[in-house]
Parts: C-alpha cells; sequence; structure tokens
C-alpha cells in the first residue's frame, strides 16, 4: 500500500517525474486524478489500483494555497473541511454556482452568496478567508507526516508507521530479525514464532481425512513444538550442531530455545551461531517435512546435519573480518563445538 501512496503523491505533487507527466497526458488528460472514475477502461491494473487507494491517499495529501492555480477547489483538500466534493456532492456545484473543474484561484472575484444550507456558508466563509491570505506565489503541496503536521516531501517510513496497526514490541525480535540475518530463514521463522506454518494440528482443523502425526516419527499430533526439536528425528538434528556449542544450556524445548536466542548469558559469537543455526535448521527440516509429506525419498539425519553445517560455515565466512571484533573467529568456534 505504501508503494502506491508513493505514487500517488508522485502524480499529485508536480514534481517533473517523467511518469507523472506521461499519466498526466494520456490518461488524466484534462480532468483532475481525484475526479477520474474507478470504472474507467484506461490505463493498467496498476492505475486502477492507484484510483481505488485514493479515499486512503484524502488522509495524507492536501494543498497549501498561495495563488491557488493549481489547486482544485473541488477535489483537492485545501481547508480544514477536507474535499468539498465528498462533503457536498455534486449538488454542491450547482447551488454554489462553481464548476467542477473550478480552481481555487477562479473563485476569488466570485460573489460571496448567502445559503440556506449550514454547511454552504461555512464553505463560503473558508474561501473568503482564504481569499484575503491569497499571494502571487505556485501552491505547495503537502504530505502527512504525523497527526496535524504536512511537508512537501514523502516519507515511507512515516506513512506505514501511519497507516499500521500498531501492536506491542516482543522480546523475541533481536533474536530473529539480527543484522546478518538471512531473510528467508528469518522469515520461516518468523512464521513458526507465530505458529502460522501448517503443521498437522492446524491441518487436522480444515480437512479430518488429513493425517496430523509427525511424518518423522509417527508419535502423536505433529505440532510446531514437536516438530522443533522434541521429535526424535528433529532432535537428533538440533543435538549434533548444538550439543557442543550450548553446553549445560542445551535444550530441544521450543521456548527454552527462544529465550537463548535473546540471552545475555550467552557469549555473543555462541548466541549469534545459535540463532544462525536455529534459522538454518527450522527452514531445512521444514523442507524435509514438506518433501517426504510429498512423497519424495526421505533425507537422513546425518545428511541434514552435514547440509546446515556448511550454511553455518557460509555465513561464517561471508562476515567481514575487519572492522566487526565482536563476531571475530566465528569459523574456529564453530569448528571447535563440533569437534
Amino acid at each position: 500500500m505504501v508503494s502506491s501512496l508513493k505514487l500517488i503523491w508522485r502524480l499529485t505533487s508536480q514534481q517533473g517525474s517523467l511518469w507523472a507527466k506521461w499519466v498526466h497526458t494520456y490518461l488524466i488528460c484534462n480532468g483532475n486524478f481525484w475526479a477520474i472514475k474507478e470504472s474507467t477502461s484506461l490505463g493498467s491494473w496498476i492505475w486502477r489500483k492507484l484510483l481505488k487507494y485514493r479515499d486512503k491517499a484524502k488522509v495524507f495529501h492536501r494543498m497549501e494555497v498561495h495563488s491557488g492555480k493549481s489547486t482544485s477547489f473541488w477535489y483537492d483538500t485545501w481547508s480544514d473541511m477536507g474535499h468539498l466534493y465528498d462533503v457536498v456532492g455534486p449538488r454542491g456545484c450547482i447551488d454554489m454556482g462553481i464548476r467542477a473543474t473550478a480552481s481555487v484561484a477562479s473563485v476569488f472575484n466570485r460573489q460571496k452568496r448567502a445559503h440556506r444550507v449550514d454547511v454552504l456558508n461555512q464553505i463560503e466563509a473558508v474561501l473568503e478567508n482564504q481569499r484575503l491570505k491569497a499571494v502571487d506565489a505556485e501552491d505547495t503541496p503537502l504530505w502527512k507526516q504525523k497527526e496535524g503536521t504536512y511537508k512537501n516531501l514523502f516519507s515511507t517510513k512515516r506513512t506505514w508507521h501511519l497507516i499500521r496497526q500498531a501492536a506491542p514490541i516482543v522480546n523475541w525480535h533481536t533474536g530473529i530479525w539480527f543484522q546478518q540475518a538471512t531473510p528467508k530463514y528469518a522469515f520461516c521463522t518468523w512464521l513458526a514464532l507465530h505458529n502460522r506454518l501448517t503443521t498437522g494440528d492446524r491441518m487436522i482443523t480444515w480437512s479430518s481425512s488429513i493425517d496430523p502425526a509427525c511424518i518423522f516419527c509417527q508419535h502423536g499430533i505433529e505440532t510446531r513444538n514437536h516438530l522443533f526439536f522434541e521429535c526424535v528425528f528433529t532432535a537428533a538434528v538440533w543435538t549434533k550442531l548444538t550439543r557442543g556449542l550450548l553446553g549445560t544450556h542445551f535444550s530441544t524445548n521450543w521456548d527454552s530455545i527462544l529465550s537463548l536466542l535473546v540471552s545475555n548469558t550467552l557469549d555473543c559469537r555462541v548466541r549469534f551461531l545459535v540463532r544462525v543455526v536455529f534459522q538454518t535448521s527450522l527452514l531445512s527440516l521444514w523442507r524435509e517435512r514438506n518433501e517426504r509429506r510429498h512423497g519424495s525419498t526421505p533425507t537422513p539425519s546425518a545428511s541434514l546435519v552435514k547440509f546446515i553445517d556448511r550454511q553455518v560455515k557460509n555465513k561464517c565466512l561471508s562476515i567481514p573480518v575487519t572492522g566487526n571484533q565482536r563476531l571475530g573467529a566465528l569459523l574456529q568456534l564453530w569448528f571447535a563445538s563440533q569437534a
């Protein structure tokens, strides 16, 4: 959504984007972006998607009026009343005697009227106030940065924070989204933390014909905690990889492992390696589980250990030694733990 809002900002900010000029020439023509019907047959699917996001963009976009020449009277937000067309509808254009295509500047010389409808009198008062403040300068497009603050720039970060639903910060986030994390491993781990992987206990709720038993050991229902790492097969893989690294802190319990990922009691190098092994093991075992579910030839645990070991070594080698004293000698530590 934020990327769509950014494209809308380019269309309405008049800042010289080649794409925006093309859209204004061939799709908007002499009309107004806010007034185009969603049912239009022009443009691609992304153009029609932008039209659908206009209601969301109206909350963020407004015009700072100076001369009023480039601000639409009905369709731009130039006062605290918002989009006036949304307030009074097509009937308002008739009652006020102002064309739907009129700019703010074009109605400055219009004679003020008295109306029987209060909202129309409010619009007249806002227009009169704007007429008194008019100066000979270009109007400025603005974008919302935070509540009550607008600037002549688009901030992806601030826009995202305004549209998203904020949630409490969880204590495990540093153990998953750390600086050197591999995105695909981190994402799969994030899904597992939210218990969104399609494990047997979840699939049985969708269809009673599905076998919910663990594909590795065939004992009990396959849950996330069982799969990582209470199952005999997965526990053997995890034990082989981390027993020497964790020592007395070793555990196959899901909650205990999560606490180790963010624990300050572990050496930072050990903690880093545990994070890498955990994420790599989780994705590798999940792939093996899916392949077995779909009839592929089972991979022995020793082969999985060898594959994960190779991935951990590659990660250690990918981290530059210079300028990173905290994570120095990672490969030596890993070799020592596997001896």
